[in-house]
Order: structure tokens, then sequence, then C-alpha cells
């Protein structure tokens, strides 16, 4: 016995579903083809293929006077040529919060080096802290600063909003305590 033959339908159009866009992912972040961005030393982009590239030139990296993360280029010898090199040199100073600084590239160590005042100042009045990127800085008595800290439950390193005080010996020194006496909380995204 030959089985019986069944019609099978004809095959129908299926509407094709849009296309999803095309992102790059990132740090648990999406870009858009075109779109840019900058890591510590790297300026990154996002491929219309969606792949992401960075190029890294050398930098030194400092806070700003809200906390936030900035990058000076370093001098190169180039940069230092005299062509030039008042507006070059001029853009490759900055302030760590304390002390003048200034980026130079050193070729034998294949990297950038913050060159600060000598000797650097002691700033009494100011708390040196690592910010969210771990970048060191100042901030003055006063100021809200965000800090990576070591949470003494976990013993990792987590990112608490903290402010620069005195102590009982009238050092500055960043306070991680909140005016009711409890820790500050690590703040997650």
């Amino acid at each position: 016995d030959v089985p019986e033959q069944q019609d099978v339908p004809e095959q129908q159009d299926v509407p094709e579903e849009e296309d999803a866009p095309i992102l790059c992912y990132k740090d648990m972040l999406a870009y858009e083809p075109g779109e840019t961005w900058t890591e510590g030393c790297s300026d990154c982009s996002c491929g219309s293929d969606g792949e992401w590239a960075c190029e890294t030139e050398p930098c030194c990296l400092y806070i700003d006077h809200n906390g936030a993360t900035k990058r000076v280029i370093a001098e190169t010898e180039q940069a230092d040529s005299k062509v030039g090199s008042m507006a070059v040199g001029a853009r490759k100073k900055y302030s760590d919060g304390c002390n003048r600084c200034r980026c130079k590239y050193d070729p034998d160590r294949n990297e950038a080096l913050s060159i600060c005042n000598k000797p650097k100042r002691a700033c009494p009045n100011k708390c040196q802290y690592v910010n969210w990127d771990g970048v060191k800085g100042y901030a003055n008595v006063g100021e809200i600063v965000y800090v990576m800290v070591s949470d003494a439950e976990s013993g990792y390193e987590c990112p608490k909003i903290c402010m620069c005080s005195r102590n009982e010996e009238g050092e500055a020194e960043v306070s991680c305590t909140s005016l009711d006496g409890l820790v500050e909380p690590c703040v997650y995204f």
C-alpha cells in the first residue's frame, strides 16, 4: 500500500519582521552607528556594522571641580618644538585640585606622566580622594565627593557619595558617614 498523497497548502508570504537596529554594546551601554564616546585616554566610535573601535593617545586624567574625570593629551617632542609650542603647551596644563600639573609623554616608558609642582604642595584644607573612575584628585572641605571606597560588608570597592569634612583633630578627610551617624550605602545603578 502506498500512502495517499496529501495536499500541502502553499507557503504563504510571511511578513518579514523589521530589522532590529544595529547598535554597538559596550559596558552595558548601547551606541548607535556614528556615535562617539571617550573612555579614559581613548576616543571610541560605533561602526555601521555594530562593531566599536577605540584609538588611544597618551594622556593624563584628572578630576575637575565637579568631581568629573577630565583628560589632557600628553605633550610630545613634536608639540614641544618652537612652532606653536605656546598654544599646544597651554592646553597640556591642568590642576589636580591642589597642584599645577603638566602632562608629558615619556617615550622611554611609552606613557604619559603627570609632572606637578616640585615640591608638591601640601593641601591641609583639601581631601585627597579617588573618584568613581579611579582617578585621584582633591576636594575642598564642605564639598560632596563621588568616591570609590572599600565596602566593609562585601569587601569590594563600591561607589559612594561622601563629604570632604574635618575630623576631630581638625584635619580634612573624606567622610562617608551621614549626619545621623550611619554609613552611606554603595550607589548601585
